[in-house]
């Protein structure tokens, strides 16, 4: 933001955030979504700002993905993340994240009750994990075209399905398919759609 309203010029504020961005993928891999969330706040926020002049910014947020690469590549987790582990497909654990994206939803109006260890268990077929993807299909249908047309009321929405992104879509992590801890930020996307 800070060089954003400097027209990207005042280098500082770019460098600031690339640390502030690798410092968090040393912490958090989820911090990976930075560069994108970026780029979408750059487009749909600053228009007048042709992408040209962040790209600098967006750049040295993107090159963090290096250490996250090094990172994974350094500490494997074969056991509880990756394709197959336990017998989770991509396309069971999306059916299964649809379900869990609801109720994190669900529990972002009404809290209760709150779990410190799921034994969240698959649908048993696609129908039945059919409504929850229905609705998270829509929400996100609302969502795409927004951030398309610059509308900023979308970057909310986005926010909330951006960071969920690695933990809650394809690669399954069979240990912990469901956890309260991964909505601290996309809560935020969620509050400030429910305050505008």
């Amino acid at each position: 933001i800070r060089a954003a309203e400097r027209d990207f010029r005042d280098h500082r504020w770019t460098a600031a955030a690339v640390l502030a961005c690798l410092l968090g993928l040393g912490t958090k891999e989820v911090a990976a979504t930075a560069p994108l969330m970026a780029v979408a706040w750059v487009w749909v926020l600053w228009p007048q700002t042709k992408l040209r002049a962040a790209l600098p910014l967006i750049g040295g947020l993107a090159a963090t993905w290096l250490a996250l690469v090094w990172q994974i590549a350094a500490t494997p987790r074969g056991g509880s993340v990756g394709f197959l582990v336990n017998d989770w497909t991509p396309w069971l654990y999306l059916q299964t994240q649809a379900g869990v994206l609801v109720h994190y939803l669900r529990l972002a109006f009404w809290p209760h009750p709150l779990v410190m260890e799921y034994g969240w268990r698959p649908p048993a077929s696609w129908l039945q994990a059919l409504p929850a993807m229905l609705a998270v299909g829509l929400c996100a249908v609302a969502v795409i075209p927004g951030v398309f047309a610059r509308r900023p009321v979308a970057l909310a929405g986005l926010w909330f399905f951006l960071i969920l992104a690695p933990t809650s879509s394809l690669l399954p992590i069979a240990t912990e398919v469901a956890a309260e801890h991964r909505m601290y930020l996309p809560i935020a996307g969620v509050i400030a759609l429910v305050v505008l």
